[in-house]
Parts: C-alpha cells; sequence; structure tokens
C-alpha cells in the first residue's frame, strides 16, 4: 500500500482550525512582544529547502535585492518586515585627505583611543583594538578625530605636513 499527503479543501474544518490557532498566536506574541513587529507571510506551496527557497522567502519578506547608496545610512529596508541598516565603515578622497567614517552605536568617548604603530592606525574601543587600513602609512598624532554622534571621523592627510 502507499499513501500520498493531500491538502484538504480550503474550507475544511482542519485548515479553518489551523488558521485560527495561528491567528491567536500572533494576537498573543504582539501583546507581548509589544515593541517588535510581528510579520506573517502566507504558507508556501511547497517545503522552505534550499538556497533558492530561502531566497524566495528572503523576498517575500524584504522585497527584492536593491543597491543602496554608499553613505553609511541609515538605509531603510523591508517590504514586510521593515528596518534599517547601517554600513560600518565609509571612506572617501577629500582634495589630500582621507576620510573614513566608522559607525559605533551607543559608542561614548571615554571608550575610544587611537594609535599607529610602524604607520598602521588603530582604533581601540573598550581595550579592544582594530586595525583600520588606510591609503598611505599614518601617524595617529597626525589624524584628526571627530565624534558625533555615533560616527567617528578620520581625517588623515595623504602627505607628510
Amino acid at each position: 500500500m502507499f499513501g500520498e499527503r493531500v491538502t484538504p479543501e480550503f474550507d475544511h474544518p482542519f485548515l479553518l482550525n489551523r488558521r485560527e490557532a495561528e491567528l491567536e498566536r500572533i494576537e498573543e506574541l504582539k501583546g507581548q512582544l509589544e515593541n517588535v513587529e510581528i510579520a506573517t507571510m502566507e504558507l508556501m506551496d511547497t517545503e522552505v529547502v534550499g538556497l533558492d527557497r530561502l531566497r524566495d522567502v528572503g523576498i517575500r519578506l524584504y522585497g527584492e535585492v536593491k543597491q543602496i547608496d554608499d553613505s553609511l545610512g541609515p538605509h531603510p529596508v523591508g517590504k514586510v518586515l521593515k528596518h534599517s541598516i547601517h554600513r560600518g565603515m565609509k571612506r572617501e578622497i577629500v582634495g589630500d585627505m582621507e576620510r573614513i567614517f566608522l559607525h559605533y552605536p551607543g559608542i561614548n568617548r571615554d571608550e575610544l583611543s587611537l594609535r599607529s604603530n610602524e604607520g598602521i592606525l588603530y582604533v581601540g574601543l573598550n581595550g579592544r583594538e582594530r586595525e583600520v587600513k588606510t591609503q598611505v602609512p599614518t601617524k595617529a598624532s597626525l589624524v584628526k578625530a571627530k565624534l558625533e554622534n555615533d560616527v567617528l571621523r578620520l581625517d588623515i592627510p595623504l602627505t607628510e605636513e
């Protein structure tokens, strides 16, 4: 004997009960998570297995992939699920200076440090350092740093002063 799974008709009591239970659960979540956006999407006609099906889910929730401009942001994203994203770093050349913007959410000025070693620039945050690649070997003493909101701007001369 061989059996195959068959979906009941749309107005079948099983489907009606299941949908009612799902909608009740969504309302329960909305009540318990008032500050969290709860998104829903219709059940897909096949199982979500494999990269292509995951991409289909992503398109349903966020819309088609689109190129965002090169600014730090925030960049609004999402179709059903809506939120914003920020880039962590942006670079630009302004005259004879390289300008680097670093986005550090919730940063405190007292937690920051800036140093260089053998031409390599390091930014420290809470005692942890990160190398910041620059166009030319850099001395920290020549870098102008400015913190505005959550963004650290580094102005690095491209020529020795």
